[in-house]
């Protein structure tokens, strides 16, 4: 009798080492191997710049509205081509950091039950630009990620990045609490070593639809664009409307139906017009605003946009002069674009006149005043000014304008980059380096160079990271290579892609991925780079 336990615990032990897993954890959980874990990314696996825990935003337009939920995004690498799972916990700060088994399970490091908890499949992740989105483009960690070795996470070579996003519905924001996320291999059932866990989250939110409110989520007192305030809250507009601060919730101001579509039935409503986004105005006056009544009446249009007039049937045509700006009739011209004007000539022996557009004299925007085949005042192209003969003729050296100045001469703010009036009519270089225009003095600069800004003490320093032109420091306007702009500010493509241009941050632009890699369409219509299978890969 003494043999029959000791047999059965050899057994286990055997099992146990045999299959690398305790038989109890495969009753419970399945099948579990601590074979290839995910690494969930932070300072743990010596990553730098704090990268990466748990990202926690929110909609704003859903700000203050009860049970708002939170928006979470939390990346992970993982050796299998199987999406991981994640599983999360909400617990209140101060709370004994749980193990991954825990967070798991749903509960903190005390073995109480978390505030909220779940799990969520990943799906694949543009890994370089989450990171420059979520500010961890610094410290180059992408770069880091692919280093294979020691230190290195073998970024693409055994390891591929996915990425969990999901709303934790019912958020507490009230109250000051963490985020811990860890992951399952869904191939081999091995845990993350560690959670990671994100920055304390307390957030007093305005109420819905709110744009600006008091202290600590108070009163509001602007709403959104679209809405207006009644009785504390904000509520909408007609549909269509972009302001109904004097007709009220479900109505909409007289001049402030969307471009395409009018005012009408007393600001009850905003219809279409004749002629849609060609169309600038068609809203109805007071006296005929109850005619329109039905929602799918188109309004006829009463001033078309530039370039278009008004057809007999009440929409809007292109003009039939060339050289035409605007036409209140498609046959009948009343400006003509830059560089021509406008002349009413006789049609034959009848009193009738047409109207043509001609051309001004050469590097001329308008001759409206002296007539085709000259310039008028102030009106020539950079870089020329008017001379007495009623031409335009050059400016002087270094300069690109000398309306003002005249001929030979600069006016100030117009040279060339790299020079600066100072006081003068010709242009000299500047002396701050990087330095683009300065007119006030040769060591105080105006405006800066390609790839650097403006600073308050007139000097000139690097833009941003990956931004190659930035107007002041801290707004881009143009970016690096591999890099999209978006909201002043520079975030990286796909990953393997060297141009996001037209597709934007986060995608690449078709037939723009490195070499072993090909352009592909995800099932979200976003354009990705995906390995070129047909090219041998050595590792």
């Amino acid at each position: 009798c003494y043999w029959i336990p000791v047999g059965i615990g050899l057994f286990i032990v055997g099992l146990s080492v045999g299959f690398d897993i305790c038989p109890l954890t495969r009753l419970h959980y399945g099948l579990v191997r601590n074979a290839d874990p995910v690494l969930m990314l932070s300072s743990n696996l010596g990553l730098p710049g704090g990268c990466c825990p748990p990202q926690v935003t929110w909609n704003e337009r859903l700000a203050g509205e009860e049970h708002t939920p939170a928006n979470m995004s939390v990346p992970c690498l993982s050796p299998s081509t199987e999406p991981p799972v994640v599983y999360y916990v909400v617990l209140p700060d101060g709370t004994t950091a749980p193990s991954s088994l825990q967070v798991m399970e749903g509960r903190g490091g005390d073995n109480n039950h978390a505030l909220k908890y779940g799990k969520v499949t990943t799906s694949e992740l543009q890994l370089r630009w989450w990171l420059s989105v979520h500010g961890f483009s610094h410290h180059n960690i992408y770069e880091a990620m692919q280093g294979g070795g020691a230190g290195g996470l073998g970024l693409y070579s055994s390891n591929s990045p996915f990425v969990a996003q999901w709303e934790i519905e019912d958020f507490p924001w009230d109250s000051r609490v963490r985020v811990y996320a860890t992951a399952v291999n869904p191939e081999t059932g091995a845990l993350s070593p560690t959670p990671v866990v994100s920055a304390v989250i307390l957030r007093q939110l305005c109420p819905a639809r709110c744009s600006q409110c008091t202290a600590h989520g108070g009163e509001c007192w602007k709403c959104e664009l679209g809405f207006a305030l009644l009785h504390g809250r904000c509520q909408a507009c007609a549909a269509g409307c972009e302001a109904c601060d004097v007709a009220g919730p479900g109505r909409c101001d007289q001049g402030h139906c969307a471009l395409g579509l009018g005012w009408a039935s007393g600001g009850a409503a905003c219809l279409p017009c004749a002629g849609g986004s060609a169309c600038r105005s068609c809203d109805m006056s007071l006296q005929f605003a109850e005619a329109a009544t039905g929602t799918s009446q188109e309004l006829p249009c009463k001033e078309c946009s530039n370039g278009r007039g008004l057809a007999e049937n009440g929409t809007c045509l292109t003009c039939e002069t060339p050289g035409c700006l605007s036409c209140p009739t498609i046959t009948r011209c009343k400006e003509c674009l830059n560089g021509y004007a406008l002349v009413a000539e006789k049609i034959g022996n009848s009193s009738e006149k047409s109207t043509q557009c001609k051309s001004c004299a050469a590097n001329c925007f308008r001759c409206t005043k002296l007539g085709p085949g000259n310039c008028d005042p102030e009106m020539c192209e950079t870089g020329y000014s008017l001379s007495p003969t009623g031409q335009c003729a050059v400016c002087s050296v270094h300069c690109l304008n000398c309306t003002r100045a005249g001929p030979g001469n600069c006016d100030k703010g117009q040279c060339k980059p790299f020079y600066g009036l100072q006081g003068h009519v010709r242009c000299s270089k500047c002396l701050v380096d990087h330095c683009q225009v300065c007119d006030s003095a040769p060591d105080v600069c105006d405006a800066c160079s390609e790839g650097f800004g403006l600073t308050p003490e007139k000097s000139c320093e690097v833009c941003a990271a990956s931004c190659k032109r930035c107007t002041e420091v801290g707004d881009c306007a143009e970016c690096d290579p591999r890099f999209g702009l978006q909201g002043g500010e520079c975030f990286a493509c796909a990953d393997q892609c060297a141009q996001c241009l037209v597709a934007g941050p986060g995608r690449c632009d078709p037939g723009n991925c490195t070499d072993g890699w090909v352009s592909t369409e995800m099932t979200n219509g976003i354009s990705v780079c995906a390995r070129n299978n047909s090219v041998p890969v050595f590792t």
